[in-house]
């Protein structure tokens, strides 16, 4: 028996010399080539395709967009939920659009209160134009009812009624 266990170590000792001068090519040119490979396989594998693992690449999703701007004060729904038509979805802040309007509202009141003031001075100016009138009017019928003594070519010439007074 001690024969034949001093076999096994030298039986093996061929095969160790042979791993030894092996293994250095095998390393040099084994993990480049492996490294290549992986990297060929990763490369046809991904970055090509787009691809899911949710299964709602054909769901039916819109963005939205409100007609005016402002705050969001609160949001009604959750993501990726169902609606319907005339549901609230969201709530924007009332404050700036009150502020506006009762702005505009003064705006509007200014507006009626100097459309008041021309009115009572237009009135204002019609009395008084009225008032001038009257007196002119009067002078126009003294005018009127006096004869003209004169009948002479030069009572009617403008130029020499200037030179006469």
């Amino acid at each position: 028996m001690k024969a034949n266990s001093r076999m096994l170590p030298s039986s093996r000792r061929p095969r160790r010399a042979i791993w030894r001068r092996a293994r250095r090519p095998l390393l040099l040119l084994g993990i480049p080539v492996l490294a290549v490979l992986a990297a060929v396989a990763f490369w046809l594998q991904g970055g090509r395709y787009a691809a899911t693992e949710n299964a709602f690449v054909k769901a039916d999703i819109l963005q939205i967009a409100s007609e005016v701007s402002g705050r969001v004060a609160e949001v009604m729904v959750r993501d990726h939920a169902v609606v319907a038509a005339g549901d609230v979805l969201l709530r924007l802040d009332p404050e700036p659009y009150r502020l506006a309007v009762e702005k505009a509202d003064a705006e509007i009141d200014t507006a009626r209160a100097a459309v008041e003031a021309l009115k009572a001075s237009l009135r204002e100016a019609k009395a008084e134009a009225q008032h001038g009138r009257e007196p002119l009017d009067r002078r126009h019928e003294l005018d009127s009812s006096q004869p003209t003594t004169t009948s002479s070519p030069a009572a009617h010439d403008p130029i020499q009624r200037v030179r006469d007074n």
